[in-house]
Formats: C-alpha cells, sequence, structure tokens
C-alpha cells in the first residue's frame, strides 16, 4: 500500500502477477521512501492534508457546475483583480 493510500485510506490493493527487477527495485525504493517520510506525516498534518483535499473538491465540483458565461465572467474578474492588485509586496 503506497504512503498516500496508506495515510489518506484510499484505494484497492491490487496484485501483480509477474515482477522483474527493475519493479522489485522500485518497490524497495518506495518502502525506503515510505519509512522515511513516515517521521515527516503525522496525524495533525495527515488531517490537514485530508482537509484541505475535501475543499478543494468541493471547489472543483462548484466550479465544473457554472455555465460557460458564468465562467467567462470568473476569469475576467480575477483577470481584472490580479491586473489592480499592488504590484510590489509591502515593505517592512
Amino acid at each position: 500500500m503506497g504512503l498516500l493510500s496508506s495515510l489518506f485510506g484510499g484505494g484497492k490493493k491490487k496484485k501483480k502477477a509477474v515482477t522483474n527487477d527493475r519493479d522489485d527495485d522500485r518497490a524497495e525504493a518506495i518502502a525506503a521512501m515510505q519509512a522515511q517520510a513516515g517521521n515527516l506525516v503525522t496525524p495533525e498534518r495527515a488531517e490537514l492534508v485530508r482537509n484541505a483535499m475535501a475543499v478543494h473538491k468541493a471547489k472543483q465540483t462548484i466550479l465544473a457546475d457554472l455555465s460557460s458565461e458564468d465562467r467567462a465572467r470568473l476569469v475576467a474578474s480575477a483577470i481584472t483583480t490580479l491586473l489592480h492588485s499592488e504590484t510590489d509586496p509591502p515593505k517592512r
């Protein structure tokens, strides 16, 4: 099971009928990276990522439901906002 799948509870397990040395080397490299990443990904961080993914999915659903006209207006509004925003970062 992959790192992301184990953290976020997704995916089905797949069985491979035939493996070769390259697949074995890849599996060993993945296992080593997962062991290293296990120390970096705390349960709190995993929960933050899950929440961010849920928000992203919700936003994508909203955007997918927009009509072509509404999508064009949204793009125009975003471009206008970016063009009129500050070009220099605030001085400290």
